[in-house]
């Protein structure tokens, strides 16, 4: 009698450490998908704000363009908006001085759910016909 009651109990114990340890593996998986979720949540939101960086580079760099054409080009016109398949920028074309301007593109990069934007400016100077770069950088917004 003793001993089937022990064998009863060994098969018990087997029982208990297998619904443990799927258990366990239940909450690594878990714990693993969560943090493969957020890792894809940071990963897009990254990329929606390098594609609003890439709008507001390439709207001031199109600006330098048509500044090249015309040198008077945005002056007085307030704001200017350059519409890209994948967002839309803003250019503020300020003159600082004799022959030298600041030029803010504001890009975005739309989607859905929310907009992303990145801010460029950039300093110019007119030098024996050629455009001068003197400072483009990347700024708050």
């Amino acid at each position: 009698m003793r001993q089937s009651i022990l064998k009863g109990n060994r098969g018990m114990a087997a029982i208990m450490t297998i619904v443990v340890l799927s258990g366990i593996a239940l909450i690594l998986a878990l714990g693993a998908s969560l943090l493969s979720l957020g890792d894809l949540e940071m990963s897009y939101i990254f990329s929606k704000g390098e594609d609003a960086f890439f709008i507001a580079e390439s709207c001031l760099e199109e600006v330098l363009r048509r500044i090249c054409y015309e040198r008077s080009y945005g002056l007085s016109q307030g704001q200017i908006g350059l519409s890209l398949p994948n967002g839309s920028c803003i250019i503020e074309i300020i003159e600082t001085g004799a022959d030298q301007r600041r030029i803010v593109a504001y890009g975005t990069s739309t989607s859905t759910e929310t907009n992303w934007n990145k801010k460029i400016e950039a300093d110019i100077s007119f030098s024996s016909g050629f455009i001068a770069i003197n400072s483009w950088q990347e700024l708050d917004n």
